[in-house]
């Protein structure tokens, strides 16, 4: 306990060390009896414990301190060995036997998992060399955690099926000693099925492992699986928040292999059911840890079912459709956190209540992305018939979550985000709401539906409807949340929408006179809203069907070239305007790369004579190279104005002495 607690102390006399480093010594020198062939095996099992807690600590930096506390662990193997095992029962007991054992398993387990832990995020030499010490003995461990696993498997059957267990007993235990016996596997099972996962993802059911033990493959896979089910279909006061989440990480391991995900894909009743089980772990459970666990459980489950490469006979039917099993523990994650996106009827809940479970904000920011990672899975995954309501879900699902993230910050959220600027959209400092950070990778998501629905059927009405009514909801949810919207996040997600999405769902007319109407609003804001909605018009040019892009090009240029005109001789020109006057001249050139040759000059004859007002601002050097590259890829319309407007050449030329000159003064 002391270990677990201190051992993120740091010491106050030295900086970057931790407090309990200056006890190595002790901790070894009190660790060593406990070891010894004398010392009762109650007190052996704790010593297990604490060099498990002392391994895993990170407390340690002397290597050979290290390798100390790591040798007395491997003295404590001799402990399951026959000979020893007959010895502990000579002169104690059955039970007093399984304990030992199972606490040398459990510490070896959790030393286990924490060996991979430290390697996969250091690979420092003390990590590598823990991961070795325990690597050296996996095989050997990786078979008596089984047998661990079936015997707790055997002894947590209820008492209706007591004539199935064995008549001897289990590995580890005497068919005597059952009642003593339970309490000992209780507490050490679930890092013992943890190690056990991880082992068998590591070592992905090889072939030859199936003369290790009496069970096979299929056996270990299952075995284990049935375990970490049992658990989780158990009464939420049976097992701890630790060993849930523990279940569901060995349930991750167990289904990340490609031949594990090949024995379950096929089964879709049993797909089903494992997502039932992970929805009501979701429903009966309200800590976060353990949501985030049963998304990735779902992520991962979903990729079984899609890399089966076959369609499947999902008729989204509830207890019985995998894709509606999936919408309905994502909805009640988002539920708990969002209660507004419910598409019933009931009160709404105010915005500022949406973190009121007290979970950290970046937990619930992972739940978001976890949940919009499952939404879009469901729609990519293959279906034997084509089925309008998995998309339509998904969109109501990402559309309500956007309209509650992409909102305005309270007065207390613009001080925080002022000193902690974190929040940026498309490379702008940008306010926004406590949640705006995932509003992208909503955006994101809501395009990758409509890409995935593409590939599908490209020609289907009803998907097509369904993308139209996306984009109007937005539309209409800005227009209820006129002062709370976030502009800056609709104007980008409505863009992006509109780009990705097939002309003919976004080619409505509600559609372009809303869009425009907000193009129109945003270019007569402050800086960030000029900035986002320039961005947002070029990427309407760049990747717009051309008939959507010329529609938007003759409502929006107007707006456009207001801004534009501003940068006249007696407007002054501030270094913040510069970022701005680039979006512009980058946009100036794609609409003369877009307008028909006989109107270039008449663009030119607009944008010229700007450019040459802003001669001599701060803006100079770049007027004066949009103007020459102006000259050089129009010379004839260029050449054409000077010539009906002689007063801007000489304009342009007084502008481009006057600025020599300054140079030569410095």
């Amino acid at each position: 306990m002391i270990i677990n607690v201190f051992c993120d102390t740091l010491d106050p006399d030295y900086d970057n060390h931790a407090l309990l480093e200056q006890y190595q010594a002790q901790v070894g020198a009190a660790l060593r009896p406990a070891f010894e062939d004398d010392t009762p095996p109650d007190v052996t099992s704790m010593a297990c414990q604490v060099c498990n807690a002392w391994i895993s600590s990170g407390v340690s930096r002397d290597a050979s301190d290290l390798k100390r506390i790591q040798q007395l662990l491997v003295s404590s193997l001799q402990n399951l060995q026959t000979s020893t095992h007959e010895l502990i029962i000579s002169r104690y007991n059955e039970s007093t036997s399984t304990l030992l054992r199972l606490s040398v398993l459990q510490a070896w387990a959790e030393v286990y998992v924490k060996a991979h832990e430290i390697n996969a995020k250091d690979s420092a030499e003390e990590a590598l060399d823990l991961l070795s010490t325990v690597e050296a003995h996996e095989t050997y461990l990786s078979e008596l955690w089984m047998s661990a696993i079936r015997d707790h498997a055997l002894l947590a059957l209820p008492p209706s099926f007591a004539t199935q267990l064995p008549p001897n007993g289990g590995t580890f235990y005497c068919a005597d000693t059952i009642d003593s016996s339970r309490p000992h596997y209780r507490r050490t099972w679930p890092s013992i099925l943890h190690a056990a996962a991880m082992w068998l993802n590591k070592h992905p059911f090889r072939k030859e492992m199936d003369k290790i033990t009496d069970m096979t493959n299929e056996d270990r896979l299952f075995l284990s699986i049935g375990v970490a089910i049992e658990a989780l279909c158990a009464p939420s006061s049976t097992h701890t928040t630790q060993t849930i989440c523990i279940c569901l990480e060995a349930f991750m391991e167990l289904i990340s292999s490609p031949w594990s995900q090949a024995k379950i894909a096929f089964n879709h009743s049993t797909c089903v059911e494992y997502v039932n089980v992970l929805h009501r772990t979701v429903l009966t459970r309200s800590n976060a840890q353990i949501h985030i666990h049963a998304l990735k459980c779902l992520l991962l489950l979903q990729e079984c079912r899609g890399n089966t490469g076959e369609g499947s006979d999902d008729r989204l039917e509830p207890g019985n459709s995998f894709l509606f099993a999936n919408l309905e523990m994502v909805m009640c994650v988002l539920l708990r956190r969002f209660p507004e996106i419910s598409p019933t009827d009931h009160p709404k809940t105010p915005i500022s209540t949406y973190a009121s479970t007290g979970e950290p904000l970046s937990v619930i920011k992972e739940l978001i992305r976890l949940s919009i990672d499952v939404i879009v899975g469901l729609v990519s995954l293959p279906t034997d018939q084509f089925y309008v309501e998995v998309p339509e879900a998904a969109f109501l699902l990402l559309t309500g979550l956007f309209s509650a993230c992409a909102v305005n910050p309270s007065e207390e959220e613009k001080e925080e985000q002022v000193k902690t600027s974190d929040f940026v959209l498309h490379g702008t400092p940008s306010m926004g709401h406590k949640f705006f950070s995932v509003v992208p990778h909503i955006s994101q998501g809501l395009c990758s539906v409509i890409k995935n629905m593409e590939i599908k059927d490209s020609n289907d009405r009803k998907w097509l409807t369904c993308i139209t009514t996306t984009l109007v909801t937005l539309l209409q949810t800005l227009d209820q949340k006129s002062e709370q919207a976030h502009l800056e996040s609709y104007v980008s997600t409505l863009t992006v929408l509109i780009c990705s999405a097939p002309p003919q769902s976004s080619n409505v007319q509600i559609v372009y006179d809303k869009v425009s109407a907000l193009f129109s609003k945003m270019l007569e804001g402050d800086m960030n809203s000029k900035l986002t909605a320039l961005r947002a018009f070029k990427t309407l040019i760049m990747s717009c069907d051309p008939v959507i892009r010329t529609r938007y090009i003759r409502s929006v240029s107007p707006a456009f070239f207001e801004v534009f005109f501003v940068y006249q001789k007696d407007s002054p020109v501030r270094d913040d305007d510069l970022t701005l006057i680039k979006d512009i001249l980058s946009i100036q050139r794609l609409l003369l790369s877009h307008c028909l040759p006989n109107t270039h000059i008449h663009m030119i004859s607009m944008i010229v004579p700007v450019l040459i007002s802003a001669l001599g601002s701060a803006a100079h050097a770049l007027c004066l190279a949009e103007i020459t590259f102006l000259t050089q890829t129009y010379p004839v319309e260029v050449r054409n104005m000077f010539s009906g407007k002689p007063h801007l050449k000489q304009q342009l030329e007084t502008a481009i002495r006057s600025s020599a000159a300054k140079h030569k003064l410095y």
